[in-house]
């Protein structure tokens, strides 16, 4: 069980609304090196205009691997499958429509990850990414991101 690792991650984005992708995850520890997991979100936004907090139908899920390359920094690879909203799906039509037909989409995030300790059994992340199925478009930012995040350690059972 102490091989396991739940945690919590967040990406604020902010355009004319603010939104939060709100992301529970578990991972599994093989090794000190090397770690895998899963994740899903959802995104809520706050509508300035309306004055109203909701989540919208925009959620996703993801499957990643890091591998520690320094004392506190891992090479992080995660593959995305996501269902954009109404909204966002016009959007994506208007700048590229092929997008437009398939409501699914896919992301290859390819990056860094920033731990660091917060007490005995917390531990922050900050991670740095590229989505690399964008690179025809580097080094514009629309395929960069970040987010932050927690995770716990769980203790090891008592024999």
């Amino acid at each position: 069980i102490e091989r396991l690792v739940p945690g919590i991650g967040f990406q604020v984005f902010q355009n004319d609304n603010t939104s939060v992708d709100v992301a529970p995850f578990l991972g599994y520890k093989f090794s000190g090196r090397i770690r895998v997991g899963v994740s899903a979100y959802r995104r809520v936004t706050y509508f300035k205009k309306d004055d109203i907090l909701k989540p919208i139908d925009y959620f996703g899920y993801r499957l990643y691997n890091n591998i520690r390359v320094l004392k506190s920094i891992y090479s992080h690879i995660e593959f995305e499958l996501y269902k954009p909203d109404e909204i966002q799906r016009n959007t994506l039509a208007y700048v590229h429509p092929k997008l437009y037909k398939n409501k699914w989409q896919n992301k290859v995030n390819l990056g860094f990850d920033q731990t660091y300790s917060i007490g005995k059994r917390f531990t922050g992340h900050f991670m740095i990414m590229y989505d690399i199925t964008q690179i025809k478009k580097f080094p514009n930012t629309i395929g960069s991101s970040a987010r932050f995040g927690f995770d716990y350690q769980l203790m090891k059972g008592k024999k």
